[in-house]
């Protein structure tokens, strides 16, 4: 059986949601529910940043969003992405940055209006990865915590998009078709 590569499995660009730094989360929220395009089986919940040429400025994430739902994250070191962290530090700055304070609600209707450009993330050099790579460097990817969706590179062109959900659905059916 040949390698399945990351080309194999990712969306292509032109068939992944975009965003302007300018809309609101809400604006690109309510276009996340359209239809899904043909042969998709899972809407996505990540958006890709454009500048008014269309070239890649950022994304926003799910992780993106619930950060920016509660703003004090801002005052952790590392923009809150650390990754090797104990249960009991991880409830010590809870209680120490007083997180998560106010009524979730409040912090929905704050969010709401927050601009894109305020939420998305440059990618990271970590978060692209090339068509031709096999999907097992992907897996190792994901694992060792690169935040997805991966950036999906042909040279220094992106041309798409590989989810998590979607290399998984790969090996979920992959193994049912083993024989025990």
């Amino acid at each position: 059986m040949n390698p399945v590569k990351v080309k194999d499995l990712m969306v292509p660009l032109a068939e992944y949601n975009t965003a302007k730094g300018g809309e609101t989360l809400q604006e690109m929220f309510e276009r996340l529910e359209g239809e899904l395009p043909e042969g998709m089986e899972r809407p996505h919940r990540d958006v890709l940043v454009v500048n008014d040429d269309g070239d890649l400025i950022g994304k926003v994430t799910v992780h993106d969003v619930i950060m920016a739902m509660e703003p004090s994250y801002a005052k952790l070191d590392d923009n809150g992405h650390n990754k090797a962290l104990t249960g009991s530090y991880v409830k010590k700055i809870y209680r120490e940055y007083d997180l998560w304070s106010e009524p979730l609600h409040d912090l929905c209707q704050k969010g709401a209006a927050l601009k894109v450009a305020q939420v998305m993330h440059p990618p990271s050099e970590a978060e692209y990865i090339q068509a031709e790579e096999e999907i097992d460097l992907a897996l190792h990817m994901f694992v060792m915590g690169v935040h997805q969706p991966l950036m999906v590179m042909d040279g220094k062109r992106i041309v798409g998009v590989l989810r998590l959900g979607d290399v998984f659905d790969h090996i979920r059916e992959v193994m049912k078709t083993c024989k025990l």
